[in-house]
C-alpha cells in the first residue's frame, strides 16, 4: 500500500499518479482539469480503491465508484 508522498490522487477523475511538489501543490493538474493531492485522507482513499472499496460511504466520495483503475481514474460514462 501507499504511503503519503508516493503518490498524487486527482480530486475529478480519481487517477493516480507518483507524487510531485507541483502535483501536490496545484501548480501541475489533471489531464482532466482536477487538481491533485497527496495528503494522508487521498492516500487511505487510493488504498481503498486498490483494495477494491467502491462505495461512497467507505470511500468519502461524492459517489460510488463502478469502474476505476490507477492509470485511468475513474470511467467516464460516454453520452448517448
Amino acid at each position: 500500500m501507499y504511503e503519503v508522498g508516493e503518490k498524487v490522487l486527482c480530486q475529478d477523475c480519481l487517477k493516480v499518479k507518483d507524487f510531485s511538489i507541483e502535483r501536490h501543490g496545484c501548480e501541475e493538474s489533471c489531464e482532466c482539469g482536477g487538481d491533485f493531492c497527496g495528503c494522508e485522507g487521498c492516500i487511505e482513499t487510493i488504498n481503498d480503491l486498490i483494495a477494491g472499496k467502491r462505495n461512497a460511504e467507505e470511500l468519502g466520495t461524492q459517489s460510488d465508484v463502478e469502474h476505476w483503475t490507477e492509470n485511468d481514474g475513474i470511467a467516464k460514462k460516454e453520452e448517448v
